[in-house]
Formats: structure tokens, sequence, C-alpha cells
């Protein structure tokens, strides 16, 4: 009875062990960020449905920190997976991207893959996609896109 036991705990052991998929972290680059104020709003995305607007994840970070972390980002504990990420540069601080009347981005953002968006919109979630793998240094470099010279809340 006692071996048995031993046995049924192992093999329960053997089975939750085998059943998590061991996490690793995915460095974010930020290339071509514009001023030292405002904060980098960071959404993570593992779905298609969620891509751009309903990310599963969000982080944000301070300009100025971001700066102390030579311009990277660590998301800690990601599954292994395909992932998308949009970032967005709130320069003003009020976490709502502003637009012109034509509806044009005023602050800066940036895809994974460095994809741009055309005259239809965002990227698909399928152009942003990434491999994340567990061993593996995950490093991603992505540039942030500004169509204006400034944001309205910069100085010359």
């Amino acid at each position: 009875m006692k071996a048995f036991r031993i046995l049924l705990a192992l093999l329960i052991l053997v089975i939750l062990s085998a059943s998590k998929l061991p996490d690793t972290d995915v460095i974010i680059q930020f290339l071509n960020v514009r001023g030292e104020k405002g904060n980098m709003l960071i959404s993570l995305y593992d779905a298609p449905e969620q891509f751009p607007y309903k990310p599963k994840w969000r982080y944000m970070i301070s300009k100025t920190k971001l700066k102390e972390q030579g311009n990277k980002y660590p998301i800690r504990e990601v599954k292994s997976g395909k992932y998308a990420i949009a970032i967005f540069d709130d320069e003003n601080c009020d976490t709502v991207m502003q637009k012109n009347f034509l509806g044009m981005p005023k602050e800066g953002y940036g895809f994974s893959n460095n994809i741009k968006p055309s005259i239809k919109g965002a990227p698909s979630f399928k152009e942003c996609t990434f491999p994340v793998d567990e061993g593996k240094e995950n490093i991603i470099k992505i540039e942030l896109q500004y169509l204006f010279r400034k944001s309205g809340n910069e100085k010359e």
C-alpha cells in the first residue's frame, strides 16, 4: 500500500510538471523614441480577435524609466507561443491616442515586426505575429512611427 502511494505521488508529480510549459521573457527594445515626457503604453496579444483594440495584457512605463533601462522593457514569464505587440507613445499621459481631424495619430506608435499601418487602418495580427520560444533570446525591436513633427505638447 505504501509503495502504491509513492508511485501515485510520483505519477501526479510527473503529470503536473509535464503539463506546465516553461515561461520566458520578452524584451522589447524601443527605437526612435521622441522626447522625454510621457509614457509608453505596451499591449500584448495572443489571439487575432484581440488585436489591436482588446489586448490580453497591458503595460505602462514612463519614458524617464525607459531611458534609464536603455530603451528596453522586459515582459516577464511569457508562455511559449505566438504573440503580437502594439505600442503607443502617450506623450501627454492621458492614455488616449491623440488624432487629427482626419483621424491620423498625432502621437507615436509601433507594432511588432515593424509593420506600418495602411490606408485601411492598423496591420493584422498575422502580420505582427512573432514566436516566443522558451530557451531562446526573445528580443523584439520596435521602431516608433510619428506622422507629425511634434504632438502639440512638445516645444520646438
